[in-house]
């Protein structure tokens, strides 16, 4: 357990009836910048190319959280994200495809000869994995292969109405499956002052079954911002633990040129000073005691 403050830098060590325990995070969370994210639709539904119903229809944003193992050397994003479109309009048709319009994510409409239809995209929700973890290398890793993920328990919907000659077909379709980034941009990985940005450029298409097998595909194209504030790296650290002879003995690493001060608590509110440490010393031993005892190390 690390504390820190203005004046001070304080790291603790916990012994317990002779237990201890150790606990890293592997996973970190990104936020999603929405306002620095933007994804653009394009594709054919039933053959047809898509265009907007109305200005900016086929532009959104996301919101939401991106999940992922980092460390210097790789990135693994391992599940667990929740990246959300934002609605940006009133689109056509309303939910399965009945006339009228609701808010939606996307809003698409398309024609040529005797078809012509609408088509509104909604409650997108997508999730963000990879199979391996990926190198880093300057920062930057690559983007192409991400797998976007539709979770199983998904509201994603593409909601259509479509009329052919004088005959209207209208329905919702569920999405469901992976869509797979194809892009030659690379992602990065920095590090702003306190703050890990992470960018990652996207082209990710999904094909469906809206009249025809496979008749239709939708790409969404653009880029996701996304930041995580980082922790404030120790000055001292707690290295090894040993019980010997029924003493214990830890050492720590950090602020060699430094003096230290044990200090020792059992209810962790008040702290009572039990030894000074001259600089260039990173040990000390105690005598184990049947109940729960915490020492700290004090710069």
């Amino acid at each position: 357990m690390i504390r820190t403050s203005s004046s001070r830098r304080i790291t603790l060590a916990a012994l317990a009836a002779g237990m201890l325990q150790f606990c890293q995070a592997d996973e970190v969370q990104f936020i999603i910048d929405s306002a620095q994210t933007q994804v653009t639709l394009s594709g054919t539904a039933a053959g047809l190319t898509v265009a907007e119903q109305g200005p900016g229809s086929l532009t959104t944003s996301f919101e939401g959280t991106v999940v992922a193992d980092v460390t210097a050397e790789a990135l693994r994003f391992v599940g667990g994200s929740r990246i959300e479109g934002l609605t940006n309009g009133a689109w056509s048709p309303e939910a399965f495809g009945e006339a009228g319009t609701e808010p939606a994510d996307f809003g698409a409409q398309a024609g040529g000869g005797l078809i012509t239809g609408t088509a509104a995209l909604r409650d997108l929700l997508l999730d963000l994995e990879t199979e391996t973890a990926m190198p880093l290398s300057q920062g930057q890793f690559n983007a192409d292969g991400l797998l976007f993920r539709f979770p199983e328990d998904a509201p994603s919907a593409f909601d259509y109405r479509v009329t052919v000659f004088i005959v209207t077909e209208n329905d919702r379709e569920f999405l469901a499956g992976y869509a797979t980034n194809r892009t030659a941009a690379m992602g990065t990985l920095t590090t702003e002052d306190n703050t890990q940005v992470l960018h990652v450029p996207i082209e990710a298409s999904i094909v469906f079954e809206l009249l025809d097998p496979a008749d239709s595909t939708l790409t969404i194209t653009g880029q996701l911002r996304a930041t995580r504030t980082l922790e404030a790296e120790p000055g001292i650290v707690i290295g090894s633990l040993q019980f010997s002879e029924g003493s214990l003995m830890f050492e720590w690493s950090g602020a060699a040129e430094q003096a230290h001060r044990i200090e020792r608590t059992t209810d962790l509110v008040t702290w009572t000073p039990v030894a000074d440490v001259p600089p260039g010393v990173s040990s000390w031993s105690v005598e184990a005691t049947a109940g729960a005892e915490f020492f700290r190390v004090v710069e």
